[in-house]
């Protein structure tokens, strides 16, 4: 028997998984197995699992079910104490197994342990932006919940958690690592962090996060209602569940302006404001709304971002907001003021327009005189931050 059990799902991997199963053998901890699960390929996936003659290679094959029952079927035939996962076109550090099996041996009140993450190009390059890997280890359920928590190859858990948690859902398309994780929090299951980015996610066209839907909209939302029917969770957190849906919501709107559903984009924003009116001031969604067609892993600038899309989805969004009945006025003029000032931020920041900023950052002042952060960047975009900062010390 093992120590760690590595699954790795692969579905047409060929071109990334050569790579990444290297990436597992060349682990400075060496007593673990690597498990692939190949679901149904019609490609060389095979044929490129079959040229590692390494015998801590274990190689499944079975007929296209979805990544979570390769998954699952991993899980099964998994020999090890811990188990990690690692995608077919994702890589680790060598120093990611050892790392975290130090962690949960020294700490055993921990079930799990997470580590950072960053973001790589096709030529394993790292991109400029950073993802956010909130620690999450005081209650851990809230945080997951709350940030949507699920990378599942920057963790390591003890197997025997998953007898409390369940396996993967294989209905899943989407958020099944998110699902996964909330339900082992549920189940009591202690978290750990290692703020070390030891897991690297590639960035491709065949990514999942590629592509988006009405179904997988619903897949995403799927693990807040299932979680929340246990009476123990509903019990212990049910005050935050309308927010954990408008937050995820939020997300969903996003991403349905970024592929062009503007009815499921103002669908979800008009749930999410029912779930939770709050989330109306999220200044996220405005800015990266604004910000159209910007790649992950890239900070926003003018070669990158469809700003006239983006500014188009802002208006329609503006005019939505205005004849939404459930919004007080009051309601309405504060989501309209955080909507122009993300507008000008990103006139200011990105397009550079100071001309245009600035009428945005007034407008958003129209809406909501007492907002700080428009008062400052409308100062800034006048008297440039230079100036401003001389005045303000």
């Amino acid at each position: 028997m093992c120590k760690i059990s590595v699954i790795m799902p692969a579905y047409n991997a060929e071109r990334w998984i050569a790579q990444s199963i290297s990436s597992a053998l060349a682990q400075t901890f060496g007593d673990f197995e690597l498990i692939i699960v190949d679901d149904g390929s019609s490609d060389d996936t095979h044929r490129v699992v079959q040229s590692f003659s390494d015998k801590r290679l274990r190689y499944f094959h079975q007929e296209n079910r979805g990544l979570p029952a390769a998954r699952n079927t991993g899980l099964q035939a998994a020999k090890g104490y811990y188990l990690a996962f690692l995608d077919a076109d994702d890589l680790w550090e060598p120093s990611m197994l050892q790392t975290c099996f130090t962690f949960l041996e020294t700490h055993p009140e921990n079930d799990v342990v997470r580590t950072g993450y960053l973001w790589i190009d096709t030529d394993n390059h790292p991109l400029p932006g950073l993802p956010y890997c909130p620690p999450c280890t005081e209650d851990a359920f809230a945080c997951i919940a709350l940030n949507a928590i699920g990378v599942m190859p920057t963790t390591m858990l003890k197997r025997e958690i998953l007898s409390r948690a369940g396996e993967f859902d294989a209905e899943l398309r989407t958020a099944e690592d998110w699902d996964l994780l909330l339900r082992i929090a549920a189940a009591g299951g202690q978290f750990g962090f290692i703020p070390q980015r030891l897991f690297r996610y590639r960035i491709h066209g065949k990514n999942k996060t590629a592509i988006y839907n009405e179904r997988i909209r619903n897949d995403e939302l799927r693990p807040i209602y299932k979680v929340f029917g246990n009476a123990d969770v509903s019990a212990r957190y049910g005050y935050l569940k309308a927010k954990i849906i408008a937050r995820k919501l939020v997300s969903c709107c996003i991403h349905a302006f970024d592929h062009d559903l503007i009815s499921l984009a103002l669908e979800d924003y008009t749930q999410a404001a029912t779930n939770d009116c709050d989330t109306l001031s999220d200044l996220r969604l405005y800015y990266r709304t604004a910000c159209a067609n910007v790649p992950i892993g890239y900070p926003p600038n003018k070669e990158n971002i469809d700003f006239e899309r983006g500014q188009y989805n802002l208006r329609l969004l503006a005019e939505h907001i205005t004849q939404m009945k459930q919004l007080s006025k009051k309601e309405k003029r504060a989501a309209l003021g955080q909507l122009h000032l993300a507008l000008g931020m990103v006139h200011y920041g990105v397009a550079g327009d100071m001309a245009s900023a600035r009428r945005s950052f007034a407008s958003s002042l129209y809406y909501n005189c007492w907002n700080g952060s428009a008062w400052s960047w409308l100062l800034r975009s006048t008297l440039g931050k230079n100036l401003l900062d001389r005045f303000r010390a």
